[in-house]
């Protein structure tokens, strides 16, 4: 057997604030590119000059992704580019002009023309589309993988369900490239943020106020305006939704794809239309002349936008008692001018609804499938700074965050020695509830497990919920020792 081969990931793009992903993989001889949504990318336009690309893949349709296909297009009309059927479709509802798209079923493994290499793509929540990519690399020697998720959520969404972990469990990659958008953050269940989210929208509705509600115009604004039109707080309620433009014709995409969309979605299109309908109550229509103030009637009046309109700058007769909503993701990266709504005459309100997965679900992701080497990219540097310092994640893989403009190094062993997993057991107990405390009993035969001396070492323990379940983790010497430290500090 040969030596194996060290695996290279050059960043031309790690996502980080307003700039976009683009990662080269060099697989042996073989050089792949993971997304495409540079602004600038002179530098790799220059570097193809001297060692082209055998495929590109585009995790899914969002511009920092996909913006920058149409010039290598361009300038490298032959290359293949691939994508599932729904990103080449809303791709192409953006106005790309990246023609020959070659799209992938979901799951079938799928062999690449000329090449020893083959993909598979496995939804991944986040928006209609969005893959984690599966690269199999069979050299003579050995069998090497690599999964990147582009942007990913384990959390159903109103318009795209959540990533199944069932259909990666064990996949043991030698690489996994994941996201780390909100680092190690904990977020509330996505139905509790809709709902907060709701009824602040209905607070200022109820005061008389119009509302401005900017979202992304591809994903966010769809989940939002399905969420308005079918959620039980609105159904029927006499309120005036108006649609800018961009967001409009990306909703008549989504219509295209219906039989893609959650069983769900279909059911309620079956019923009534999805996005437009000036009958049915809440009223939902298209701005008919695009970027203009909305109509205001006696009905109160929420205009959904991907922009401050120009029109919304300053007090008016038309804008005398609006209100805007802004999403906190989008203020924490500077896509809205924090002065521009720090001028704004009315109210300006944070909103959250997540759509990438936090850090416990990463976590989660990470511990299912099980590495060798994991390059974190596409957040903050302090979210992703967050996940590489994680203890939990040191003693267990080997952590890189490239910059922008630099290479990893992915050095690969005959055969990686994963940490021991034992049987997953499952214990049944009671839960006491009173007043003072809340005991929980479990069987003895629980602490016959190996893990149980590590776990009771100092019998303190820390509980967490994650999601709908109670995690419990022994706190130990160390750990305990540092706590003590801390809160005399």
């Amino acid at each position: 057997m040969g030596v194996p081969l060290t695996l290279r990931c050059r960043a031309y793009g790690v996502g980080q604030e307003t700039e976009g992903v683009a990662l080269l993989l060099e697989l042996g001889p073989y050089r792949i590119l993971l997304d495409c949504g540079l602004r600038e990318w002179d530098s790799l336009r220059s570097q193809l000059r001297d060692a082209p690309l055998h495929a590109v893949f585009c995790s899914h349709a969002h511009p920092d992704h996909g913006r920058g296909l149409d010039l290598l297009r361009h300038y490298y009309p032959e290359l293949p580019i691939y994508a599932s059927t729904v990103t080449a479709a809303l791709l192409e509802a953006q106005g790309s002009q990246t023609l020959g798209i070659q799209t992938l079923p979901w799951r079938s493994p799928s062999p690449l023309p000329h090449l020893p290499l083959q993909v598979q793509l496995f939804p991944a929540g986040h928006l209609p589309g969005a893959a984690a990519i599966l690269l199999t690399y069979t050299p003579p020697e050995r069998t090497y993988t690599v999964l990147y998720t582009g942007d990913f959520c384990r959390t159903n969404l109103r318009l795209v369900e959540g990533l199944n972990l069932e259909s990666l469990r064990g996949a043991a990659p030698d690489i996994l490239i994941a996201e780390g958008s909100y680092g190690m953050a904990r977020y509330p269940h996505r139905r509790q943020q809709e709902h907060q989210l709701l009824a602040q929208l209905e607070r200022e509705l109820t005061q008389g106020r119009a509302v401005l509600l900017l979202a992304p115009a591809l994903g966010q604004a769809q989940e939002l305006l399905i969420l308005l039109r079918s959620h039980h707080h609105f159904t029927g309620r006499e309120l005036d939704i108006w649609v800018d433009e961009p967001i409009a014709r990306l909703c008549d995409a989504y219509l295209d794809l219906l039989p893609h969309l959650p069983m769900a979605v279909q059911n309620f299109a079956r019923h009534q239309h999805l996005f437009w309908d000036a009958q049915v109550l809440p009223r939902s229509q298209r701005l008919s002349i695009p970027g203009a103030p909305p109509p205001q009637g006696a009905s109160p009046t929420l205009l959904l936008s991907d922009r401050l309109p120009d029109w919304f700058g300053s007090p008016s007769p038309t804008t005398q008692n609006w209100c805007c909503f802004v999403p906190q993701r989008e203020l924490n990266q500077l896509v809205f001018d924090p002065e521009e709504l720090r001028s704004l005459p009315w109210s300006v309100i944070p909103y959250s609804l997540t759509d990438h997965s936090d850090g416990p679900n990463t976590l989660q992701l990470i511990h299912t499938i099980r590495p060798q080497h994991i390059v974190f990219v596409h957040g903050s540097p302090r979210n992703l700074a967050q996940l590489t310092n994680e203890t939990e994640l040191q003693n267990r893989y080997q952590l890189h965050c490239p910059r922008s403009q630099t290479t990893v190094e992915l050095p690969l062993g005959d055969r990686f020695v994963q940490p021991v997993l034992t049987p997953t057991s499952t214990y049944s107990g009671e839960v006491m509830e009173s007043d003072a405390e809340v005991l929980i009993t479990l069987p003895p035969e629980l602490a016959t497990a190996p893990q149980w001396s590590n776990f009771a070492n100092t019998g303190i323990v820390t509980a967490r919920w994650q999601g709908d379940e109670l995690c419990l983790r022994g706190l130990s010497q160390r750990q305990l020792l540092e706590q003590m430290r801390s809160s005399e500090s």
